[in-house]
């Protein structure tokens, strides 16, 4: 055999022959698809227990169960102690008698004028004892003559703030003392309240204005409102005591 035969023998000795050819590459193939397939079949695994747990997170957020049985509505009790009471139009219309000239007024309607703001308040002063759950509500005052816990429906504290804030006003245009931290404490509360309502009902100016370029005075607007004396009756009914005093 010539030396270029026995090359070429070597050679061939050293290459696979085309079994192993055949036999090897389906394997390397057979290899990367296994890889490529677990690949994919974990990263889909990870994908569904990631969105499983952001949905479980979503659903398991903590609300107080009163939510999750209805839609609480604007200016309404979240807990669902105190009833939807039904709205109307209302147009508002100044009324005369609920304001004074401190400086300008006789005793007789400086009382008429106390009178008429005390008839908005209904006896208990708008207190109750919620009947149902009082876990989504702010803690409860203590009464210790009735050993309970009692929560106040907020109009009611609104208008007692109201009231406070026209008295201090008449007080301090007569250099009479007045009480500064309550009056604090209701003008914060209102400035709450009222970006809480965030009402957006549009006004103009007074219809009985003459000029045009009239102030704005609210009147002629309407709006939508509950029936204040629905409420004050419900409060009124389930009232904790009789006492009834707006300031």
């Amino acid at each position: 055999m010539s030396d270029i035969d026995q090359s070429d023998s070597l050679e061939a000795a050293l290459l696979p022959n085309e079994y192993e050819k055949r036999d090897n590459r389906p394997t390397d193939l057979s290899r990367v698809s296994r890889i490529r397939n677990a690949f994919f079949k974990t990263s889909a695994i990870l994908w569904f227990l990631l969105t499983t747990l952001a949905a479980l997170k979503i659903l398991l957020q903590p609300l107080p169960s009163s939510l999750s049985k209805k839609t609480i509505q604007l200016e309404e009790d979240i807990s669902l102690n105190v009833p939807e009471f039904p709205k109307t139009i209302t147009q508002f219309q100044s009324v005369s008698g609920y304001t004074i000239d401190p400086l300008n007024t006789t005793a007789e309607e400086e009382t008429a004028m106390v009178k008429l703001w005390s008839e908005l308040m209904p006896a208990g002063r708008g207190f109750i004892l919620p009947n149902g759950s009082v876990e989504s509500l702010a803690p409860g005052i203590w009464e210790t003559d009735r050993d309970e816990y009692n929560w106040a429906i907020s109009t009611f504290h609104q208008l007692h703030c109201v009231y406070l804030l026209m008295e201090g006003y008449n007080k301090a245009v007569r250099n009479q003392p007045s009480m500064q931290k309550h009056i604090s404490h209701c003008s914060e509360y209102l400035r709450k309240t009222i970006m809480c309502h965030a009402d957006t009902t549009l006004e103009g100016r007074n219809p009985t204005a003459i000029e045009r370029s009239g102030t704005i005075s609210g009147d002629g607007a309407n709006r939508v409102c509950k029936n204040y004396w629905d409420v004050f009756e419900w409060a009124q009914e389930r009232r904790r005591s009789h006492f009834k005093m707006i300031g």
